[in-house]
């Protein structure tokens, strides 16, 4: 039953997110054709999270690898 609550919660916020992304496409799209528009924000976005979030992760796993390599040793 949980996990049937979770498929049904990911189903509403997948709406509400596409709903969201439709509206600012449709009213906002056509001022914004030349300053933001939603493809490139989200281009934008996946960039940002490969240059600043990917190494901060990539960093946690190394010093968790560090780490667990020392505790084997002892």
């Amino acid at each position: 039953m949980k996990y049937v609550l979770y498929a049904l919660a990911g189903a509403v916020l997948f709406v509400v997110v596409y709903v969201v992304y439709s509206i600012f496409n449709y009213y906002l799209s056509s001022y914004l054709d030349y300053f933001i528009y939603p493809v490139y924000f989200f281009a934008g976005l996946i960039e940002w999270m490969t240059w600043f979030v990917l190494p901060w992760i990539g960093l946690y796993w190394f010093i968790r690898f560090v780490k667990n390599q020392q505790v084997n040793k002892a």
